[in-house]
């Protein structure tokens, strides 16, 4: 029986070798996005027209951070006729009503929300809304905010510099946070996000002029609106089917780091698990209807194009196989070690040092990939000592949240397909 022991030792060693190896490869291809991603940032010229822009702010049961945002949106730089801004509710009863007519905004009151209870269907509803009023083509393009936002007094006026300097048609800023070092949770959301803002959509922006849009603080532009037959993206994550439909049709999209909001990050396990398995399942949930190749709007050329929907398709592949292929190794050793221990087997302890070592491997790839970020970005995040020791040392740790969430999402259809309201503090 040893004999066997000692050739699943024999064979560990090459499995580890071939996950080092795996390592060293894939580096290179997320490298460069790391370090396009720290390239000095461009300064758009002032742009010579101004869009008309309608904001557009999904808030159920929001009243407790609704003002925020609209104590930005007054105070904006940007032309005041040239943009105007809808808030989304679902009833009159909603505090919100009263707050946004306050503010002088105006409310979208929202009608039938059977099964209709995404973020998605509450922006269709507003353009429904805004069609049968006779002020939807008065708008050129439609700026779509979470209700706890807060942006830069400049914000709007910056994403207009982007529409007309780079001429894009799907735009987005640079996301700050209102409260990411609160604890672990909400530092480790913090880097989540700004990996796929601000390194792979600016990234993007550059190689494919794509973005990968997260949720809010983006523009797109009536006419993507139009000929997508209106606005079908309704799911779970409709930022992943915005940024689906744009890629596979040829979107121009593009990204600018002075277009700064501030979004609020979860700071318990409990919303931060929820937003998980949304997320997990929105990304993997069908999305052939936004992948028809029917319209082109001309953003790169064929080969262009058909790279940037393999980096799209392609992006979380390796970094899926590094943690499934290191996770399963170590099952396989530990029971290995485990059931040696019942053959009182000499190879027991080998075996289980063994089995540590791929863990390791993880562990030590996300911590260097996270001070490594954290270094870069220094200046935009702003972390103390302490905070930025915390984020470095358990952020892959966070990362396996993710894993949890898919399992939760396969063995329970309810969580995996149903919207659910996650609560914002306004802090």
């Amino acid at each position: 029986m040893d004999y066997v022991f000692q050739n699943i030792i024999y064979y560990a060693k090459i499995i580890i070798i071939i996950i080092c190896v795996f390592v060293i490869l894939f580096s290179i291809y997320y490298l460069i996005y790391l370090v396009y991603g720290f390239k000095e940032e461009e300064t758009l010229k002032k742009a010579n027209k101004n869009t008309k822009f309608a904001v557009i702010i999904p808030a159920r049961n929001e009243s407790n951070v609704i003002s925020g945002i609209l104590n930005c949106l007054k105070i904006q730089t940007y032309s005041k006729d040239d943009f105007d801004v809808y808030v989304v509710i679902e009833s009159k009863d909603d505090p919100s009503f009263n707050i946004v007519k306050k503010h002088g905004f105006n409310v979208v009151v929202r009608g039938d929300i059977e099964n209709r209870k995404t973020k998605g269907f509450a922006i269709e509803d507003c353009l429904n809304y805004l069609k049968n009023n006779n002020k939807y083509n008065t708008f050129d393009s439609f700026i779509i905010f979470d209700a706890d936002n807060l942006m830069n007094n400049n914000f709007i006026e910056k994403l207009n510099d982007l529409r007309i300097d780079k001429n894009v048609q799907v735009g987005s800023g640079y996301r700050d946070f209102r409260n990411a070092s609160v604890n672990y949770i909400s530092i480790n959301s913090a880097m989540q996000l700004f990996l796929a803002n601000g390194i792979v959509s600016k990234a993007r922006s550059s190689f494919f002029k794509k973005v990968m849009i997260n949720g809010t603080g983006y523009f797109i532009d009536r006419e993507i609106i139009d000929k997508a037959g209106g606005w079908i993206f309704n799911g779970l994550t409709e930022d992943v089917q915005v940024s689906t439909y744009c890629l596979y049709h040829n979107v121009k999209m593009g990204y600018y780091d002075e277009a700064i909001y501030y979004d609020e990050e979860p700071t318990s396990h409990k919303i931060m698990h929820k937003q998980h398995i949304r997320w997990v399942w929105g990304f993997i949930a069908s999305r052939k209807r936004f992948k028809k190749k029917d319209i082109d709007f001309g953003a790169n050329k064929k080969f262009i194009k058909n790279l940037a929907i393999f980096d799209f398709n392609f992006f979380l592949i390796p970094i899926i196989i590094f943690i499934v292929l290191t996770l399963l190794t170590f099952l396989f050793l530990f029971i290995t070690f485990i059931v040696s221990l019942f053959i009182a087997s000499d190879f027991s302890l080998m075996l289980f040092l063994y089995s540590l070592i791929p863990l390791g491997i993880l562990y030590f790839v996300g911590v260097i990939s996270t001070f490594i970020v954290l270094i870069l970005n220094r200046k935009k995040f702003k972390f103390s000592f302490k905070k930025n020791l915390l984020c470095g040392f358990t952020y892959i740790l966070w990362v396996f949240d993710f894993v949890f969430s898919f399992f939760e999402g396969l063995f329970s259809k309810k969580k995996r397909s149903t919207w659910t309201i996650i609560p914002h503090k306004g802090k």
